[in-house]
C-alpha cells in the first residue's frame, strides 16, 4: 500500500457525477445489495439485535459533558456516576478514583497520545476512544501491509481498514462508560464492519459483530479472545496485533481525505471559481434539522477541514473527512461552501455544495451552483449551531 496515493485532474463532469453518487449514499443512508459480492446482502430485521442503545450525556454549564444519561426500558432515563482526570505521564494518565487511596495507570497506545492536525474538536482527552485514536499498522507475517486507523467522535469508536481490501468498522462497548471510561486498559468489544467497494455500504456477516477484547500496549493494541461463533473482521482473526504509527492519519487507501491534490482549493481553481477568506461565522459544528434521527452534523475548522457524521440505527454509520472553502461570489444570494469529503471505498475526494445565508444565528440553505457537484441539502433547509459534546454515544445491549 502507499499511503497518500491519488489521481489528478478530476474534470467537471465527473465531479458532479461522483457529487450525485456521494449525495445519495450521504442522505439516503439505508439498506445495501451487494449482489455478487463476498459481503451478504443485510436483512435489516436480523440486524436489530446487534445494534447499539445511545447514551446521552447531560451538558454542564461550562459546555462539557457530564454523568451519561441512559435509556431504561421502560423510556424513561437514569443517571450513572463516574469520576477521575487524567494527566499524560510517559505514555500513561495517572487516575485519580476519588477516594485517594487508590490509582490506576491508563496506558496510552505506543507511548503518545495522538494529535488530529485538522483541528477537529476533542471533548474527553484520556478516554478509551482519544487514546485508541491513530494509525496503526497491522504486525503480521503476511506480505501485503495492512493499515488500521481509529477516530473519535464523543467517545464513540470508528475504524477505517487498509490492506487486502478496504473497509470501515464501528466498535462497541458492553456497557454504558464504554470508551469514554479513562481508566480501562482492556475491554470486550463487538466490531460492525461494512465494505464499500462497490459504492453501496454493507455490513459483512449479515450484520453479526464480531466480539472480541480490545486491549491496549505499550506497542499499541491486541485483540484477542476472538469468538468464532461471532461475525467476520475486515482482516483475518489471527491477525490482531496492531503497532501504532507515528504520522498523519488521513491517507491510507479508501480514506485518503488528507491527500492535498483532490483539496477543496484546487478543485475550485481547476473549475474557475474564485475562493475568499473563511467566514468566522461557519467555523465550528452544525447540525441539519429535520428528523432527529437523520440529522447530519458538519464540523468546519478554521484551517479549511470539514467532516460530516450521521448515525443511524441500524444503519452503517456516515463519516466523512476532507476539505472545503468559500467562493468569494455569492450563489443566488447565499455564502457558497466548496467541499470536497471522502466517502469510504473510493480513496478520493467527493465535491458537495453547501450554499447558506445567514438567518439570525441559522444557516439557511439556498439553491446551490450546478458547475460544482450536487447539494447536501434541500432548498430552504436550515442547519443550527451544535456542539460536537451532544453526539451521543452508543454501545450494545
Amino acid at each position: 500500500m502507499i499511503l497518500g496515493y491519488s489521481k489528478k485532474g478530476i474534470k467537471g463532469f465527473t465531479l458532479k457525477g461522483l457529487a450525485a453518487l456521494s449525495a445519495s449514499a450521504l442522505l439516503l443512508a439505508t439498506g445495501c445489495s451487494l449482489t455478487g459480492s463476498d459481503f451478504a446482502v443485510v436483512d435489516k430485521d436480523i440486524k436489530t439485535d446487534y445494534h447499539a442503545r445511545i447514551v446521552y450525556s447531560e451538558i454542564n454549564e461550562n459546555g462539557n459533558a457530564t454523568d451519561p444519561l441512559n435509556n431504561t426500558d421502560d423510556g424513561t432515563l437514569t443517571s450513572n456516576t463516574g469520576n477521575g482526570t487524567g494527566n499524560t505521564d510517559n505514555g500513561t494518565t495517572t487516575v485519580d478514583n476519588g477516594n485517594g487511596d487508590n490509582e490506576e495507570k491508563a496506558i496510552i497506545p505506543g507511548g503518545f497520545l495522538y494529535v488530529d492536525s485538522c483541528g477537529f474538536e476533542v471533548n474527553n482527552a484520556n478516554s478509551f476512544a482519544n487514546r485508541a485514536q491513530g494509525l496503526y499498522k497491522i504486525v503480521s507475517d503476511d506480505s501485503t501491509e495492512e493499515y488500521i486507523e481509529f477516530y473519535n467522535v464523543n467517545d464513540n469508536l470508528y475504524a477505517f481498514y487498509s490492506g487486502k481490501g478496504y473497509g470501515a468498522m464501528e466498535l462497541f462497548a458492553d456497557d454504558t462508560d464504554g470508551f469514554a471510561s479513562t481508566t480501562a486498559n482492556s475491554m470486550s468489544v463487538e466490531i460492525l464492519s461494512f465494505t464499500s467497494l462497490k459504492n453501496d455500504g454493507c455490513y459483512i456477516s449479515n450484520g453479526n459483530p464480531a466480539k472480541l477484547d480490545m486491549t491496549f500496549t505499550e506497542e499499541g493494541i491486541e485483540f484477542t479472545n476472538y469468538d468464532t461463533s461471532s461475525g467476520d473482521l475486515l482482516f483475518a482473526p489471527e491477525e490482531v496485533k496492531l503497532e501504532k504509527v507515528k504520522g498523519d492519519m488521513g491517507y491510507i487507501d479508501g480514506f485518503a481525505y488528507m491527500d492535498d491534490e483532490y483539496s477543496a482549493e484546487l478543485l475550485c481553481e481547476d473549475l474557475d471559481i474564485e475562493t475568499k477568506a473563511i467566514p468566522a461565522e461557519i467555523i465550528g459544528s452544525w447540525i441539519l434539522l429535520g428528523d432527529v434521527e437523520s440529522g447530519i452534523v458538519f464540523e468546519f475548522t478554521e484551517d479549511g477541514y470539514v467532516q460530516a457524521y450521521l448515525k443511524n440505527y441500524q444503519t452503517e454509520v456516515t463519516f466523512l473527512r476532507g476539505t472545503y472553502t468559500v467562493g468569494k461570489e455569492k450563489v443566488n444570494g447565499g455564502t457558497h461552501i466548496y467541499m470536497n469529503i471522502v466517502y469510504i471505498g473510493m480513496g478520493q475526494g467527493y465535491p458537495f455544495n453547501l450554499c447558506y445565508k445567514i438567518d439570525g444565528d441559522s444557516l439557511e440553505l439556498v439553491a446551490g451552483n450546478a458547475d460544482y457537484g450536487t447539494d447536501v441539502a434541500w432548498e430552504g433547509a436550515m442547519f443550527i449551531p451544535y456542539e460536537m459534546s451532544n453526539i451521543p454515544r452508543q454501545y450494545l445491549n
